[in-house]
């Protein structure tokens, strides 16, 4: 928290020196939306977008905003801009993926994160979030592959420890669920 609260005092000098940079404004939005200010945090990723349109991170970032500020369609709407403006920006699939998730709509989500896979395969926690929600659809066994997948590229990953010991118990593979709950706790004392 402190971090965000430093740079934004940077950003705001930054801004004193010339107003006219979009990834200023951005970088400005993305700190107020960390700090809890997702109010303000929409009126610095708008000037942003006024300066430049085509800044699809902005447009993420807004997104994650209107979300925080309760507006769960405005969200979605600019999500999907976003990643129609820069399919690489993962904030905006993540964010749709998370919003179609809240939405009970669990389909949709995982298409959100097919197409982010699709860009980044290396994605580890891309991989653990479509495995979490593969296990709420009662897919144990596609779970755990992609579980499997995403230690393989970030092997101190607790979450995907945690979420591949829920796979390994849903079918009933008690032990390899016991092992994974013990690393998980190594490298995490919170789960």
């Amino acid at each position: 928290r402190r971090d965000w609260s430093r740079l934004l005092d940077d950003l705001g000098r930054a801004l004193k020196l010339n107003a006219k940079r979009a990834w200023t404004h951005a970088w400005q939005g993305l700190a107020l939306l960390r700090l809890g200010r997702p109010l303000e945090a929409r009126r610095a990723l708008s000037r942003a977008r006024a300066l430049d349109p085509r800044h699809a991170w902005a447009l993420a970032w807004q997104a994650e905003a209107s979300w925080a500020c309760g507006d769960g369609a405005r969200a979605l709407s600019q999500a999907g801009q976003a990643r129609r403006l820069d399919p690489a920006c993962s904030d905006a699939h993540g964010l749709e993926a998370r919003i179609y998730q809240s939405l009970g709509r669990p389909e949709a989500a995982l298409k959100c994160l097919d197409r982010l896979l699709r860009r980044d395969p290396r994605s580890a926690w891309a991989l653990c979030w479509k495995a979490e929600l593969q296990l709420k659809l009662k897919r144990p066994r596609p779970a755990a592959l992609l579980l499997d997948r995403a230690l393989a590229l970030h092997p101190a990953y607790a979450d995907g420890y945690f979420w591949r010991a829920e796979a390994h118990r849903a079918l009933g593979r008690l032990e390899d669920a016991l092992q994974d709950i013990e690393r998980a706790l190594a490298l995490r004392r919170d789960h």
